[in-house]
């Protein structure tokens, strides 16, 4: 039997600058809450691995399990850190997981809201993928500075113009995912974008569909119901030149594809 079956495989980076107490204790009550989840950790070396796994328990070690990297850990934000994320993905799918879910654990996205997006995921016919949505909406609390909010609107207006995609937030790291034949070669080549990868998804698929439709599959937004700023996602004005030379990557693409 392989080691997923039946399982969610939700996927965590470490990237170098963890808080790794407040990673940890997301972590335990993730697999408190949820025993069909199972916990896939990308960008560790063996040591740290083995540490991560006495701090949750015994009883967790089951359902904790480790791409490990023994080189030097890869940044936030980078090709190499989309890339394990990737691989951690498709090693889920491999292992049997029903979906698959990437998750920063650090406390800005709650396990209740990733529960909530898989719970869409399956309930929504035709569906293979939902993104979380930051979205300001009574009864939701999202807490992000004014500043930021409009600074990253800007981006992903850019995003959805480039691309002729309406998506709201391109930016949010936690999506969900089916073992869907769409979903599998969507990711079967790495990235080329650092921090654009969801939008690169995205027009993979569009493009894909475009030469061969294929019906029932699709992307649906989650609004999520909390989402606290812990320095994890976001873009920052560092970000600038490097995003703005990301979506010109993805509309010459779109260009050069749709007019082959």
């Amino acid at each position: 039997m392989t080691l997923l079956a039946g399982q969610h495989a939700i996927v965590i980076p470490f990237a170098g600058r963890e808080r790794w107490d407040r990673k940890l204790r997301w972590m335990e009550k993730a697999l408190s809450l949820y025993p069909t989840w199972s916990l896939v950790l990308v960008g560790l070396n063996k040591e740290a691995f083995e540490k991560i796994q006495h701090r949750l328990g015994e009883a967790c070690f089951p359902r904790v399990h480790g791409m490990l990297r023994e080189e030097k850990p890869f940044r936030v934000r980078s090709v190499e850190m989309n890339e394990a994320v990737r691989q951690g993905i498709l090693w889920g799918f491999a292992e049997g997981a029903q979906a698959a879910c990437t998750w920063e654990a650090e406390g800005e996205v709650y396990p209740e809201d990733v529960e909530g997006m898989f719970a869409l995921l399956h309930k929504s016919e035709g569906v293979d993928h939902v993104m979380a949505a930051r979205l300001r909406l009574l009864g939701r609390e999202i807490e992000r500075s004014l500043v930021r909010l409009y600074y990253e609107r800007i981006f992903a207006t850019g995003i959805s113009l480039a691309i002729d995609l309406s998506v709201y937030d391109t930016l949010c790291f936690s999506q969900v995912y089916l073992p869907s034949h769409s979903v599998i070669e969507t990711l079967s080549r790495p990235f080329s974008c650092a921090l654009l990868w969801q939008a690169e998804f995205l027009l993979r698929r569009k493009m894909k569909q475009a030469k061969s439709p294929i019906s029932g599959q699709r992307t649906l937004e989650y609004p999520l119901r909390h989402w606290e700023n812990h320095g994890y996602s976001g873009m920052w004005l560092r970000h600038a030149t490097q995003v703005l030379w990301e979506i010109a990557v993805l509309a010459k693409i779109y260009r050069l594809r749709g007019d082959s």
